[in-house]
């Protein structure tokens, strides 16, 4: 269900985890390491210097944040703050809310998860775009997942279209989840983040996280920002000591380099550079490459013979199959945008195992 399989299989480069290959800044990686000489207490209960930290980097109030041991914590916490009786989710998308919803049926009228959960599918025929007849779903149900730019398709949400769903949802009384996690890696960035609006829209839940900036998925750390009620509703299905000293850091750490550092806007030229490198040298390979805004790219070879995730592995090269996201067959793929020395091998690769099944 998610990729980084490293522990079962032997692997050289990795592919399959949507992290910025451009590396972890210095300082956010030695204040993350002072860290451990602090483990023997306990970390801030109130989370105060992250908070503050990230109040200042997003510029809303310390009272409209609360940090999480990674985005997967506060998307479970919310969607049991929640409690939704209909959610909406969009086919394909990430599997974390899948998990989530499963997790609280038996308490929503003792439903079902099938019982719970409305799709939107996305469509192949238009590049996988959410399109406004998602409007139409608004009524059926009381929370929506959305994730922008959206994960497997890399796709950004129109913004037009995000604020017509953010509203319709506010005068539905429909809580929204929008999870803002590969955000800071596409061209838009912050410039088109939902942060700063949700004093106006009480409904509205924004997740981010620093994992995929900063390339450091093993130190959790996430943060959600929302009015200050739903903060507190959120708090109460959160441990009380959620955060370790290290995930304080990065949080404190990070927001710091964000706003004095070209860190963002050099990983960034990186990923545009390799990313229109990569589509290009797939789709003369007769490979279907979907449009992408961010670090990462779903690819379709249109030949199940193909199992070009096995054979990739055979050469410690992972990528992420992409056969478990709903909606999505056996020949799709999710590559992540890495250096171009790691791309060029993946290519080579790619084209070699093609050339194989074709001529065999």
């Amino acid at each position: 269900m998610h990729g980084g399989d490293i522990y079962t299989r032997k692997v050289d480069l990795d592919f399959s985890v949507n992290i910025n290959s451009y590396g972890v800044p210095e300082r956010v990686l030695e204040a993350v390491k002072k860290s451990l000489e602090e483990a023997g207490h306990y970390p801030d209960i109130h989370q105060t210097r992250a908070r503050k930290s990230l109040a200042t980097l997003e510029n809303v109030d310390i009272e409209s944040i609360i940090c999480g041991n990674g985005a997967s914590e506060l998307i479970m916490a919310v969607t049991r703050a929640v409690n939704p009786r209909k959610a909406l989710i969009i086919s394909p998308g990430f599997y974390g809310y899948i998990h989530a919803l499963k997790s609280i049926c038996g308490s929503a009228s003792f439903q079902a998860y099938d019982d719970i959960v409305v799709e939107y599918p996305l469509r192949e025929e238009n590049g996988f775009k959410l399109e406004e007849d998602i409007l139409s779903y608004i009524d059926k149900v009381d929370m929506i997942y959305l994730t922008n730019p959206h994960n497997p398709t890399g796709r950004l949400i129109e913004r037009d279209l995000l604020e017509k769903i953010i509203r319709a949802s506010y005068d539905k009384g429909c809580a929204v989840l929008l999870d803002e996690c590969f955000l800071r890696l596409t061209e838009s960035g912050e410039s088109i983040s939902f942060k700063k609006y949700v004093k106006d829209f009480s409904n509205l839940y924004i997740i981010d996280a620093f994992t995929k900036l900063f390339a450091l998925p093993g130190v959790r750390a996430g943060y959600l920002v929302s009015c200050e009620e739903n903060i507190a509703r959120v708090k109460a299905q959160l441990p009380e000591w959620n955060l370790s000293r290290a995930s304080e850091e990065l949080l404190v750490a990070g927001a710091e380099e964000i706003q004095r550092s070209s860190f963002a806007s050099e990983s960034l030229e990186m990923i545009r550079e390799e990313r229109a490198y990569l589509r290009k040298e797939l789709a003369s390979l007769g490979i279907y490459v979907n449009e992408s805004d961010t670090n990462f790219i779903l690819i379709k070879t249109g030949d199940e013979r193909i199992d070009l995730y096995e054979k990739l592995l055979d050469r410690k090269i992972l990528i992420r199959s992409a056969e478990d996201f709903r909606g999505l067959g056996k020949d799709w793929y999710r590559v992540a945008v890495r250096s171009h020395k790691d791309n060029l091998r993946l290519l080579e690769a790619v084209r070699e195992e093609i050339w194989n099944i074709k001529n065999h």
